[in-house]
């Protein structure tokens, strides 16, 4: 009855140390395997614009849900835009045309 009882106990003992091992240390050590593997261009830091000119043209002006806003574009075709699910007003979103 000792022996099963020590064997159980070390079958539990492994089994929470495989589960430890894939739980936490091999996503770890995965995302530094990963980063150190990333692709070059992932290492581009942002860097200041050349042209930070603001363009002037006039876009075109939306309110839906109480909310205005304004988008860059002015060819917008309304007859396309859908607001659904039509039962619940409070839910409703904008299906934009495809």
């Amino acid at each position: 009855m000792r022996l099963i009882r020590r064997f159980v106990l070390t079958v539990v003992i492994a089994l929470a140390v495989i589960f430890v091992g894939i739980q936490w240390i091999v996503p770890v050590t995965l995302s530094f395997y990963a980063a150190r593997k990333a692709p070059p261009i992932a290492r581009v830091t942002p860097t200041d614009l050349k042209d930070q000119s603001l363009s002037q043209t006039p876009g075109k002006r939306l309110s839906y849900f109480g909310y205005e806003f304004e988008i860059p574009w002015s060819d917008l075709d309304e007859t396309q835009t859908k607001l659904y699910p039509k039962d619940q007003p409070n839910k409703t979103r904008v299906d934009p045309p495809r």
